[in-house]
C-alpha cells in the first residue's frame, strides 16, 4: 500500500488517511487528523468569516430545496391530472400517438368525442390491469 508522510504531523500514513484535491485527484499534503485540526483552528480565529460562509451556504441549500418542492407541486398536480384523466392528460396522451405516428396536431386542434374515446379507452386499460 501507498504511504504518504504529513507535512504537520510528520508521521507515514496509508494514503487512505489522505484527502484527495478535488481539481487534480492528487492527495494533500496534511493527513485527515490535521486537516481537521487546521480547519477548526481556522474556524475559532476567522469566526465572522466562518459565520458568513455558513449562512450564504445554508441561503444556496434553502433556495435549491425551494425550486426542488415546486418541481414536486407541479408534478403531484400532473399526477393528480392522470389519476382523474383530465383533458390535459388525454390531450397528452393523443398528442404523443400522434407524433410517434408523425403527424401534427395540436392540443386546440383535438375533438371533444376524441377525448371522451380515449379516456373511456384508458379506464377501461386501467380495469383490466386492476384486475390482473
Amino acid at each position: 500500500m501507498e504511504k504518504r508522510t504529513c507535512i504537520d504531523c510528520n508521521n507515514e500514513q496509508p494514503i487512505n488517511n489522505f484527502y484527495i484535491k478535488d481539481k487534480t485527484g492528487r492527495y494533500h499534503y496534511y493527513c485527515k487528523k490535521c486537516a481537521k485540526d487546521r480547519a477548526k483552528k481556522w474556524q475559532k480565529k476567522n469566526i465572522d468569516k466562518f459565520r458568513k460562509l455558513q449562512r450564504d451556504a445554508y441561503t444556496k441549500w434553502s433556495l435549491e430545496k425551494k425550486k426542488y418542492k415546486q418541481k414536486t407541486v407541479n408534478r403531484s398536480s400532473w399526477l393528480k391530472r392522470k389519476e382523474e384523466l383530465g383533458d390535459s392528460y388525454i390531450k397528452w396522451l393523443l398528442i404523443g400517438n400522434i407524433k410517434r405516428d408523425n403527424l401534427s396536431l395540436s392540443s386546440k386542434d383535438i375533438p371533444k368525442d376524441l377525448i371522451l374515446l380515449k379516456r373511456k379507452e384508458q379506464m377501461l386499460k386501467r380495469k383490466i390491469y386492476a384486475n390482473n
